[in-house]
């Protein structure tokens, strides 16, 4: 069973606000399910995107 977070955790992952995370989702750099206030993110996918992005700039 896939494990989702809210946008807010992921920011809390990350240290940048939930804004951010909304427009990185809406920027396609992650999928997620749902759009805007009830925005959900599988956790693992999140974490493979945030590894493979380091050193990226935003």
């Amino acid at each position: 069973m896939k494990e989702y977070i809210s946008k807010a955790d992921a920011a809390l992952l990350v240290g940048v606000t939930a804004p951010t995370i909304t427009k990185w989702a809406q920027d396609g750099k992650f999928k997620v399910i749902g759009a805007g206030r009830v925005m959900r993110i599988h956790r693992e996918e999140f974490l493979d995107w945030l590894r493979d992005s380091r050193g990226k700039e935003y």
